[in-house]
């Protein structure tokens, strides 16, 4: 939104710069005696960085969105999982990798869900594969993926 509006705003500089003088002298004295007073700045320094402070994380937070939006698709997998929701828990981390080109350490989170959901569903060839490449992305985990493959190792054995 913001990137839009100061868009809009230099839009409508880069006209007014065209059409009308008048009006960029107006801004421009406007602006000297409003941001460029050494009076207001010394009076209200702190209030001014603040200001300047926030719209800086406020842009660098918008440049970062779009990384938790994975983790909010996760996390709704994550409710719906333990909800007995497991289609549409599955459904969400196939979204979530196939929107990516390979695996990472950023999916690990992923990639053990959907071996849980796999393990759930009592398709324990699945459930392999998944804890088998959670365990190339993310060496930490395995430990808790040998555990994983052990219990699909007895469910399988207990189906028999």
């Amino acid at each position: 939104m913001i990137p839009i509006i100061l868009g809009v705003l230099l839009i409508i500089t880069g006209l007014l710069y065209f059409y009308s003088l008048e009006t960029i002298l107006k801004i421009s004295q406007w602006i000297k005696k409003i941001l460029f007073n050494e009076k207001t700045i010394v009076l209200h320094r702190k209030k001014i960085g603040f200001v300047l402070l926030m719209l800086g994380l406020v842009i660098i937070m918008l440049k970062l969105a779009p990384q938790y939006i994975k983790k909010d698709k996760y996390y709704t997998a994550y409710k719906l999982f333990y909800r007995g929701n497991f289609k549409d828990a599955e459904k969400i981390c196939l979204e979530i990798l196939s929107s990516s080109k390979s695996l990472q350490l950023q999916h690990s989170e992923i990639v053990e869900l959907l071996g849980k959901i796999y393990i759930a569903t009592q398709r324990y060839t699945l459930a392999k594969k998944w804890f088998l490449q959670l365990k190339t992305i993310d060496p930490k985990k395995e430990k808790k993926v040998d555990k994983y493959l052990e219990l699909i190792e007895q469910k399988e054995k207990a189906n028999k």
